[in-house]
């Protein structure tokens, strides 16, 4: 989160209007927590129910699933 988190801040300050700074921030926040706590929720019940190696094999699998859609998609064009 580290290094995402100082991209996405400075990708949201630049496509916001200025009278929306706040409201763009506070969304993106509350976004982003409600994600974090569900993602955790869900690993620490995996982990209970089913074991250690769970959470970290489903999170890989989430992961090349992210990256293969990454890799399909179509670019868009680019404008002058």
């Amino acid at each position: 989160m580290g290094f995402s988190q100082g991209l996405l801040g400075a990708m949201i300050a630049a496509a916001t209007p200025d009278h929306l700074k706040g409201s763009a921030f506070g969304t993106f926040n509350l976004v982003t927590g409600l994600v974090v706590l569900l993602g955790n929720t869900l690993a620490g019940w995996l982990w209970h129910s089913t074991g250690s190696a769970t959470p970290f094999l489903v999170g890989a699998g989430i992961s090349a699933v992210a990256m293969m859609l990454i890799a399909m998609r179509k670019p868009r064009p680019t404008r002058l």
